[in-house]
């Protein structure tokens, strides 16, 4: 640094990063901490003691201090059960996390801002100073509260898992606090909550990076090719056999969803009910009777986590879906599972009947009871289809919504919802839902009564 730099060329935040981090080296040499745990968090909670090495010499320790597990490891610990905190911010928790976590933050939404932004333009040093001083008065609570956590859902346990975004700072500072203070059995996430939503995502099939390769322009070089063959052997050998896909399919209102339910309970198949999960029937009204939806990330975490818990040896039925249940996505890996099923079951019921079931899914007293604003919500939603209606239809059915006329508004929906399905029968080759032709084989169920469902078993 100083005389020629013929050839070298640093710019933008890699020089940015450069100058931050030239700035005092004595500052930044570790310090020497005490053995004893019990002495180092006394340090660390002493402002006036924790200086810069001490700080920088706990960062280094703490990747000695505490066991990281794999995700699969870690899963498996949570099904004993064992506790898992997740200490990533509210808003990061609420966005999607690990079914079953809870959310200890050892930042809240306004802290966590503030030291990512220290950390852009100041410096890692100076974004831990910053952190530091934001934990500080948080520690003897957090160790309290993990504890009442350990207490209420596992009694007599003494062990907990703990993990953050990326496996870093944030989980292992707030392991070994556990660990020291807790007196907990503790380990983190190896790769954090990122490397769990690779894992999910990476369930159903090999993906790949298609899309990286599809953007590039020609051939595909022998390397690329190469290094494409090995990473699905690697998915292979460790996927070595998944669950067969059977789709139950048909048209609106033939009772898919009583089918799944009736396949899991009274006959004990493996179902995956990804409307349930969703929170929503896939429809235009699909939000009636349900919560507010999950994000698509969260959906795609509890997707993920009944995925992993099926016998491989079993077929998993689910519901024929496309590529939104209302408005998350289904992941892609099983999307293109369900696409590629090798059986489809297609229920073929009596137009009355189907109106019945829509009338009880979308205008029975006890949907309207759980649906806040319902009619409000229902004349938004039927308005909302006057691309697809025109505006004489539209007001067709808001007439009908208004004289409460629930058999005629069903008869009306279904004529709409019917003539999708054709429109896609007849250009898509499929079954009722996604687009794409279907190679599976597919089997017509007649039922003249919903109620015979409970008599039919599939072998």
């Amino acid at each position: 640094l100083g005389g020629p730099s013929r050839g070298l060329s640093v710019r933008g935040a890699r020089a940015a990063w450069l100058w931050r981090n030239m700035g005092d080296p004595e500052a930044q040499k570790p310090a020497a901490l005490p053995e004893d745990p019990e002495e180092l968090v006394r340090l660390l909670s002493d402002p006036d003691e924790c200086g810069d090495g001490a700080m920088e010499g706990f960062s280094r320790r703490l990747k000695q201090e505490v066991e990281a597990l794999a995700v699969a490891e870690f899963l498996e610990r949570m099904r004993l059960p064992c506790v898992c905190i997740d200490v990533r911010s509210p808003a990061e928790w609420e966005h999607g996390h690990i079914p079953g976590s809870h959310n200890l933050p050892l930042f809240n939404n306004e802290e966590r801002a503030e030291v990512g932004t220290k950390f852009k333009k100041a410096g890692r040093l100076q974004a831990m100073r910053i952190g530091m001083d934001r934990v500080r008065p948080k520690l003897e609570m957090l160790v309290t509260e993990a504890r009442a956590l350990v207490e209420q859902t596992t009694p007599g346990q003494d062990s907990i898992l703990v993990h953050c975004w990326r496996g870093g700072m944030r989980s292992k500072a707030v392991a070994f606090l556990m660990k020291t203070r807790g007196g907990l059995s503790v380990h983190t996430l190896q790769g954090g909550y990122k490397a769990f939503r690779a894992w999910g995502m990476g369930q159903y099939c090999y993906l790949g990076d298609s899309r990286a390769l599809q953007r590039k322009q020609g051939q595909r070089p022998a390397e690329d090719l190469n290094e494409e063959h090995a990473s699905e052997e690697d998915w292979r050998q460790r996927h070595p056999r998944t669950p067969t896909v059977v789709i139950i399919g048909g048209r609106t209102g033939c009772g898919k969803t009583r089918v799944l339910h009736a396949l899991r309970d009274s006959f004990g198949k493996q179902v995956i009910d990804l409307e349930g999960l969703a929170n929503h029937c896939g429809s235009a009204f699909g939000w009636v009777g349900h919560k507010p939806q999950p994000s698509t990330q969260h959906f795609g975490n509890m997707v993920a986590m009944e995925w992993a818990a099926m016998d491989p040896e079993q077929p998993v039925f689910i519901e024929d879906e496309g590529p939104n249940v209302g408005k998350v996505s289904v992941p892609p890996g099983l999307y293109r599972r369900m696409r590629d099923a090798p059986i489809i079951l297609r229920l073929k019921v009596p137009f009355p009947h189907r109106i019945s079931v829509l009338v009880e899914a979308y205008a029975s007293p006890e949907a309207r009871e759980k649906t806040p604003d319902w009619r409000a919500r229902m004349e938004r939603a039927i308005s909302g289809l006057h691309r697809r209606l025109g505006p004489e239809r539209v007001a067709e059915a808001l007439k009908l919504l208004e004289t409460d006329d629930a058999n005629g508004f069903g008869e009306f929906m279904l004529n709409y919802y019917d003539g999708l399905y054709d429109k896609h029968i007849k250009n898509a080759s499929g079954t009722g839902g996604g687009k794409g032709v279907r190679s599976g084989d597919l089997y017509d169920i007649d039922c003249e009564d919903l109620d015979a469902y409970d008599e039919v078993e599939i072998s």
